[in-house]
């Protein structure tokens, strides 16, 4: 059955203003291992406004990894409030009504990056692929190109150029550039890069790497040539020790199951509205419609 997707276009007055975008994610966690530690599925309803975003989330999980996320302080329903005109970011615990707020932390004072350190390892070699395909795809109405992403990163013991474990990162996702909203979601990127280190809240993209190895090198520049909003996206990890048999470690899948273009409520993103309803909610999460 096809994605159903609801795009509904507002009229904006003026040139150079900026519309109201709001999109659902679905990301699934294979979780790491033979034990699937750490796996989960999290629903993300994304609200962008101006200067200003919001993350409602919520994870469900097992048990174990229920009070695991506890334990680390991760409600399993909860949301963000980012503020790049304020320099602020909220914090929401819904089922515990409670909320943390702190600065954002200034894109100048950024530290190194790991992969930088990464890069300099005499002992590690970092290759990276990537394609832009001409296979093409409707997700929801919206044609999609896929690009195809594979990186290697192999661990020498010191001294010697014998490979002792090589790790793979497999990423894989069908990107759009030409829909509705688009702009506006990568005019929020660009800016929150020029305000912020604070990473982003949005999920999908090359970075996923990143944030999923700890042994990657400097891709920025081959993220920054993979343009375009992945609308579904698969990563898979995979590694392999001496002469043993490669095997899949972990795999993080995340798909758009629906995109507004329609206008939201300047209350949405303010402190108080933490633990207040969302505008655009619905039972379906494959269907958000402005009420």
């Amino acid at each position: 059955m096809p994605l159903l997707m609801s795009l509904v276009i507002l009229a904006v007055a003026g040139t150079g203003s900026w519309a109201d975008v709001s999109f659902v994610e679905q990301i699934v966690n294979s979780g790491f291992g033979p034990k699937k530690t750490g796996a989960r599925k999290t629903t993300n309803r994304v609200y962008i406004k101006g200067h200003r975003q919001r993350v409602r989330s919520e994870i469900e999980a097992g048990k174990a990894e229920a009070r695991a996320l506890k334990k680390q302080g991760v409600p399993l329903t909860g949301s963000t409030i980012l503020q790049l005109d304020q320099a602020s970011l909220y914090s929401y615990d819904h089922a515990r009504q409670a909320f943390t707020h702190q600065p954002l932390p200034p894109a100048s004072i950024a530290a190194p990056s790991a992969a930088k350190k990464v890069a300099t390892d005499p002992n590690r070699e970092v290759t990276f692929e990537s394609k832009e395909l001409a296979e093409t795809k409707s997700i929801g109405g919206i044609v999609c190109h896929k690009v195809a992403v594979q990186m290697r990163v192999r661990h020498m013991t010191p001294g010697t150029e014998k490979v002792r474990r090589q790790n793979r990162y497999l990423y894989q996702a069908w990107v759009a550039t030409e829909f509705p909203g688009y702009e506006e979601i990568e005019r929020f990127r660009r800016l929150q890069e020029q305000k912020t280190s604070h990473p982003s809240l949005i999920g999908g993209g090359l970075a996923q790497i990143e944030n999923t190895a700890d042994d990657y090198g400097d891709i920025s520049e081959e993220i920054e040539a993979l343009k375009g909003f992945p609308m579904h996206s698969i990563l898979k990890v995979y590694t392999k020790s001496g002469k043993k048999k490669e095997r899949q470690m972990f795999q993080l899948s995340r798909k758009v199951t629906s995109l507004s273009y329609a206008a939201l409520p300047d209350t949405l993103f303010e402190a108080a509205s933490g633990g207040a309803p969302d505008p655009v909610r619905g039972d379906n999460p494959q269907s958000l419609r402005r009420r």
